[in-house]
């Protein structure tokens, strides 16, 4: 049985002569069998389905499959998903790299001026360095609040944040160490989609893996590759971590 979203993959990948479901699923890194049981209408809900989806729509536009952010968030809404969310760093990238449409159907562009003089541009460029710094200097303090006073927190857009209460070594699988952080039950991960971040910085799922509750522990338990941590002097501080989630509300 045919699914809106297996309709509306298979039109983009007509549009370009040599693309499949089978190509698209090896330049996600995903199993093609995942992606076919999602053109079918099943594997769209879960933690890790909205990651699969914008990468789906990234590879895409890659592909020149997908030009406009209309198509992409058709894409979501399709899988039962809302649109594209700015404040998510992975997908306010895409929201800048895909061009809305005026009425009449052409991609808008932003107005430039070619004449703007070159200390203007400076100007420009200086501000928005300290615009950055500002917002690092933020997102630092703030991630050292939560961890300190090991709180969660609701933000403004509806999502949730929380800090890890502890992060370290917890054991060994074979001859490589088993690197973990915990959270707390408070914190509600279950069928909801999450964020996590490494100093304010988006890390993909290569980097972390949810294991669920830790039966002995009774917390949220995330572990850490090896080779990631081995790479990256100082990621035991709770502080330079937190998880971003969608609140729920029992």
């Amino acid at each position: 049985m045919s699914h809106l979203f297996g309709d509306l993959i298979k039109q983009h990948l007509s549009r370009k002569h040599g693309l499949s479901q089978n190509k698209l699923a090896r330049g996600i890194g995903q199993d093609p069998a995942v992606i076919t049981k999602m053109c079918q209408g099943k594997r769209l809900s879960g933690i890790q389905a909205r990651e699969r989806v914008a990468a789906i729509i990234d590879w895409l536009h890659q592909e020149e499959a997908l030009s406009y952010l209309a198509e992409a968030n058709a894409l979501l809404e399709a899988a039962g998903m809302a649109q594209l969310n700015a404040d998510l760093p992975p997908e306010a990238k895409l929201i800048e790299r895909l061009p809305t449409k005026t009425k009449h159907g052409r991609p808008t562009t932003p107005i430039t001026n070619t004449r703007v003089q070159p200390l203007f541009r400076y100007g420009l460029l200086g501000l928005a360095v300290a615009a950055l710094l500002l917002v690092a200097g933020l997102s630092w303090h703030y991630l050292r609040e939560m961890a300190e006073n090991g709180r969660n927190a609701t933000r403004d857009n509806g999502w949730c944040s929380a800090a890890p209460v502890e992060i370290g070594q917890y054991g060994w699988r074979g001859s490589e160490p088993v690197y973990s952080m915990f959270y707390d039950p408070e914190v509600t991960l279950d069928g909801v989609d999450y964020y996590v971040y490494y100093q304010a910085e988006y890390v993909g799922t290569e980097v972390n893996q949810l294991q669920g509750m830790n039966p002995e522990r009774r917390q949220w338990e995330f572990t850490i590759t090896p080779q990631w941590a081995k790479a990256n002097s100082g990621w035991d501080d709770p502080i330079r971590w937190r998880v971003d989630y969608e609140c729920r509300l029992d």
